[in-house]
């Protein structure tokens, strides 16, 4: 696997994004992805550039992890969730003050 880091530095990258991203919808904890990949780059490319792109790739794989799981929370899962709120009175309230003042609820939040 290191090879063939060193040989496609980007494809590997890229690779390594999807990876985190697909961690991060699964709840695999980010640090032994994050260490894993400081460990790969610096040792296929070097200490300083395989850390630069150890930085970059976890960034921007945690980024859109975190963004591909909101979305699959709010527009595929809702209607699931929505049955299992429907339960309890508490999170029915919840939702409707969240549907009302949502922003001013995360800012005090």
């Amino acid at each position: 696997f290191l090879d063939w880091i060193e040989d496609n530095p980007a494809a590997g990258v890229f690779a390594f994004i999807g990876v985190y991203i697909i961690a991060s919808i699964f709840f695999i904890p980010g640090l032994i992805l994050t260490l894993g990949a400081g460990f790969v780059f610096a040792n296929a490319l070097g200490l300083g550039v395989g850390i630069f792109l150890a930085t970059v790739a976890v960034f921007f794989g945690a980024f859109f992890g975190a963004c591909a799981s909101f979305l699959i929370g709010r527009y595929l899962l809702r209607d699931c969730v929505g049955k299992l709120t429907k339960k309890r009175v508490i999170f029915e309230a919840i939702d409707a003050a969240l549907k009302d003042k949502g922003l001013r609820i995360m800012i005090l939040l």
